[in-house]
């Protein structure tokens, strides 16, 4: 079937985001430790990716590299920014993991070098906080 949604050609636009999320992967898997992220997924197998899911040592940082790099144009989201505030204080896994996601950009106008940019910034803001926390 044809895949144009509004003039749209909706193959490309998934194999971009595939493409994208890859190169974030591929950059990221090498670094994550030493840069204290964990990656929360692998290979997309399949799915067509919204966005690349990290999960971030604490909320500081969470929120230093979301208001930072949105500030400089890359276009992270943080899902649970202002979300999850009444959930009950016995989902504390979930609370955690809501104060620490970040999602980086896999969106088709994203290209190789802005990705690897906005690698290369978050990587220095994550030393920055690190030398100001003391860790």
């Amino acid at each position: 079937p044809e895949l144009d949604l509004f003039g749209q050609d909706l193959r490309r636009i998934a194999d971009q985001r595939i493409r994208n999320y890859e190169r974030i992967r591929r950059a990221l898997s090498t670094r994550a430790k030493a840069l204290g992220i964990t990656l929360l997924r692998g290979k997309p197998g399949g799915a067509v990716p919204q966005t690349f899911p990290i999960l971030l040592p604490d909320t500081r940082l969470r929120d230093r590299l979301y208001f930072q790099l949105n500030a400089e144009g890359y276009g992270v989201v943080s899902l649970y920014h202002e979300l999850v505030q009444e959930i009950d204080a016995s989902f504390d896994v979930e609370r955690d993991i809501s104060g620490r996601i970040l999602n980086l950009p896999v969106h088709q106008d994203a290209g190789g070098r802005d990705l690897d940019r906005l690698l290369q910034r978050m990587a220095a803001l994550i030393r920055d906080h690190r030398r100001e926390v003391g860790r």
